[in-house]
């Protein structure tokens, strides 16, 4: 396994984070690390496709691809323009060797199918949720940035249940996404340093349900603790892999 001190691209990395006065960045280079482990785990050869899910100003998953050697493409998907043109730059300062598709769309409106891509999402389940629950009284913008407007945001989600919330993504997912997918979620240097772990504990029991719920349609799923994040990771349907197999 990699270690830290000498994985490609922190140099980078570090030069990256002094450029834009990004604070104490070594949290940040521990996660990508850890990004890069997991996936390792997870699929051990990457497919042709990776696509990112809501990567918002995150670049945890170009450097961690970087520091696997990955050769293929990684298409990353937001509805924001300025957070894609943001990866482009990242993309073009680190170089890496593998290409860019950047989509402006609504990730649910994608079909994501077979395995020849791996569908990723860098603590995208709260985004997720707070997209198909809005709260009209909670201006999500004004919520993202209040750190009190923001803890009143999610009790109010909170009020909804895990489990109707659970049951709403899975269907989305089942019907969306039958390649495999792999989700995290940790407490965020924001939510750490407002004190909202309430919320990271309520997203987490929405991604237990979730991987409850995808097992029980016929995926290989697994929920699993590392460290301080949860990860939850589908494999594609186990009743497609049989029909696969007599083929």
């Amino acid at each position: 396994m990699m270690i830290e001190s000498a994985a490609p691209g922190k140099q980078a990395f570090y030069q990256l984070c002094e450029l834009v006065n990004y604070e104490d960045p070594a949290p940040m280079w521990s996660r990508i690390c850890e990004w890069s482990q997991v996936l390792t785990l997870a699929q051990p050869t990457l497919p042709p496709r990776i696509v990112e899910l809501g990567s918002g100003l995150s670049f945890k998953i170009i450097f961690a691809l970087q520091i696997l050697g990955y050769s293929q493409e990684l298409e990353t998907i937001d509805l924001d323009i300025a957070s894609l043109s943001a990866q482009a730059q990242v993309h073009r300062y680190l170089e890496p060797g593998f290409s860019i598709k950047l989509s402006a769309q609504d990730v649910t409106t994608r079909q994501f199918a077979g395995d020849s891509c791996l569908v990723v999402g860098n603590h995208f389940v709260d985004d997720f949720i707070a997209n198909q629950f809005p709260i009209p009284a909670f201006p999500r913008a004004k919520a993202y940035s209040d750190p009190e407007m923001h803890r009143r945001y999610w009790l109010q989600l909170a009020s909804l249940g895990a489990g109707r919330i659970a049951h709403h993504l899975a269907s989305i997912l089942l019907a969306r996404c039958d390649a495999p997918l792999l989700l995290n979620n940790y407490i965020s240097r924001f939510e750490g340093t407002h004190g909202l772990e309430e919320k990271v504990t309520f997203v987490n029991s929405v991604m237990a349900k979730l991987a409850d719920l995808l097992t029980k349609s016929g995926h290989h799923t697994q929920l699993l603790s590392r460290k301080n994040d949860v990860w939850l990771y589908k494999k594609r349907c186990m009743a497609q892999e049989c029909r696969h197999a007599g083929k």
